[in-house]
């Protein structure tokens, strides 16, 4: 699902040592290292909120907002401060000044609105929680090698809980048709937020441990144990799951596609998963085609009868659904899950930096965008299903139905040079 390049090179000796393009090739290599940070880390500050990547982004629309949970927004805080205010100072003095005429009372009518102000917002504040359980948002982007059979997932979720608890937090990894990965194994973490904004992993202030307490990590680190989160807060999960087909079963997609001398693509492609594939697109190279939906079963034939159209631009528009025009700039602070997803897989395609605003440093190894030109096609689809179940040490799943849920398939086809081969 990927490629580890490793060169050792003695640039000191002939014929490095004697090459007029030395300096260039130093400079190209050293640049990164070299580059200034503070100068790009501060127009990052000025597109997103508190953080300076891609993964933070995702991180903070997931935990947005959840369904069944009133956010009270800052306009109506600001608003019932004045309020408080106003009662607290001019209104007060009236009514004792003015209606009383006794200014002893004030030493009642103090306490009085402080108490039903505290309490008001109290039952304000409960009002905006849930009172039926957890909620979690989840994003999910699964990857399928058929040549190596392969599965890889890769999950970020949000925990939301309306009340001071303890959780055992374990992934259930699951396939397209929401069958259980059998004999998968799982990577489950925390998720901290990129950035030097409030609760950033780079903040320059210390940082604020109000719970004060750990947690654990089970020894094959498959599972978080006794992870705390405060009342009404939240807290981010990261998940990875790897499993090897088993031999002689068959792969969720059948594929036979090979490239012509124009670098377009022919041949067939069968949806074998049991379930709907949604919104699907075909990627080479620097070509590809929208497939739209593929039914359980469907056979498709790849050839001249498809438009092809530039991989950065069906990327690019997979990105900016949300958007009113093409020409609108890709924003990571309005991007659904699903769009920050699509920037994500194919950061490099899409066109890096100068498209998304932020880097994708963090989770570089989910950017599929080389594979396109390794002989690699890459059929990118929509689920039907939640995906994998974030559950307790009890097996009981979190959230319900209604949260926030997406769930991205990548089917990673090798790529014949010359024409595909057919049953006869």
């Amino acid at each position: 699902l990927g490629e580890l390049t490793f060169v050792a090179l003695d640039l000191s000796e002939s014929p490095f040592a004697e090459w007029s393009g030395r300096p260039a090739l130093l400079r190209a290599v050293l640049r990164p290292y070299l580059a200034d940070p503070d100068a790009n880390r501060t127009r990052q500050k000025l597109v997103s909120l508190g953080y300076d990547d891609l993964a933070g982004a995702l991180r903070q629309r997931l935990g947005r907002s959840f369904a069944g949970v009133a956010v009270i927004s800052f306009p109506w805080v600001a608003l019932l401060v004045i309020g408080y205010l106003l009662l607290l100072g001019p209104l007060d003095y009236w009514f004792v000044e003015r209606v009383t005429g006794r200014p002893w009372v004030a030493w009642l009518t103090l306490p009085v609105i402080v108490l039903a102000t505290s309490l008001g917002a109290a039952v304000l504040a409960g009002a905006a929680k849930t009172a039926d359980g957890e909620r979690i948002n989840q994003a999910e982007l699964v990857d399928f090698d058929l040549t190596t059979g392969r599965t890889r997932g890769t999950c970020w979720a949000t925990l939301y809980s309306p009340q001071a608890e303890r959780f055992d937090v374990a992934l259930v990894p699951r396939l397209p048709d929401g069958r259980p990965a059998e004999d998968s194994q799982s990577l489950v973490s925390w998720l901290g937020l990129p950035g030097s904004g409030l609760g950033g992993m780079h903040s320059a202030g210390e940082p604020i441990d109000v719970a004060g307490v750990g947690y654990r990590a089970a020894t094959n680190l498959s599972e978080l144990s006794g992870l705390p989160v405060l009342t009404a807060s939240t807290k981010s999960l990261f998940a990875r799951w790897d499993r090897i087909q088993a031999s002689g079963v068959a792969p969720p997609l059948a594929a036979e596609l090979a490239v012509e001398d124009d670098g377009l693509l022919v041949g067939t492609l069968t949806n074998n998963t049991g379930v709907p594939l949604a919104g699907t697109c075909l990627l080479y190279g620097q070509w590809g085609y929208r497939l739209g939906d593929l039914r359980p079963g469907q056979r498709l034939e790849i050839g001249p009868q498809l438009s092809a159209i530039r991989v950065k631009t069906i990327v690019t528009r997979r990105a900016r659904r949300a958007t009113a025009s093409e020409r609108d700039t890709f924003s990571a602070d309005r991007a659904t899950a699903n769009e920050l997803l699509n920037v994500m897989m194919f950061y490099v395609a899409a066109g890096g930096d100068s498209f998304a605003g932020l880097p994708n440093r963090y989770q570089a190894d989910c950017d599929l965008s080389r594979l396109l030109e390794l002989d690699r096609a890459i059929l990118v689809a929509g689920g039907v299903n939640r995906g994998s179940q974030w559950t307790d040490a009890a097996g009981q799943s979190f959230g319900r139905a209604q949260d926030e849920s997406t769930t991205i398939y990548r089917f990673i086809i090798p790529v014949d040079h010359g024409p595909p081969t057919t049953d006869n």
